[in-house]
């Protein structure tokens, strides 16, 4: 049997629209996991900026850090659905491994690899979404106006 390894994401873009100073603004994409790895999956997370970073000035980020002056807050997190994929009982789903996910976790750097979903069997492909990927970002009222992106890289690793 050849090894099988297969991850899909519900968007490409999460969108949370104009902050309002004071007020987190909240958005998810969805995964879902196939994979006949026996002992599972691990798939991590890391911001390729370290922040919302602003696309005029690269200084400019909404995170944690008074870098640039002004700390705000931008977290991730991650929710694990209550319906596995896994026809195995011994079948376990975790997002509190290492560095988890499993509360609002504060992304100030762009080395920091987050565990988001980690399994210990293997586990079909049934279109249902294996874990919510959360993202928030508070602005405060001097959060410099402008445009703010980050680029999150999610590594798959099949535990064969």
């Amino acid at each position: 049997v050849l090894p099988a390894l297969n991850m899909s994401i519900s968007t490409g873009t999460i969108d949370l629209g104009d902050l309002t100073a004071g007020v987190a603004s909240v958005g998810s994409l969805f995964l879902e996991i196939g994979t006949n790895a026996k002992d599972g999956v691990s798939i991590t997370a890391r911001s390729q900026s370290g922040g919302l970073t602003n696309t005029d000035d690269g200084a400019v980020q909404i995170n944690e850090l008074t870098t640039d002056g002004v700390a705000e807050n931008y977290t991730w997190a991650s929710t694990i659905n209550g319906t596995d994929d896994s026809s195995n009982g011994a079948y376990v789903a975790e997002n509190t491994t290492g560095d988890a996910l499993s509360a609002a976790t504060e992304v100030s750097d762009n080395t920091t690899e987050y565990n988001v979903y980690t399994t210990n069997k293997a586990e079909a492909t049934n279109l249902v979404d294996d874990v919510e990927f959360i993202v928030s970002a508070t602005s405060t009222a001097e959060t410099p106006a402008g445009e703010y992106e980050d680029f999150v890289t999610f590594t798959v690793t099949g535990n064969f």
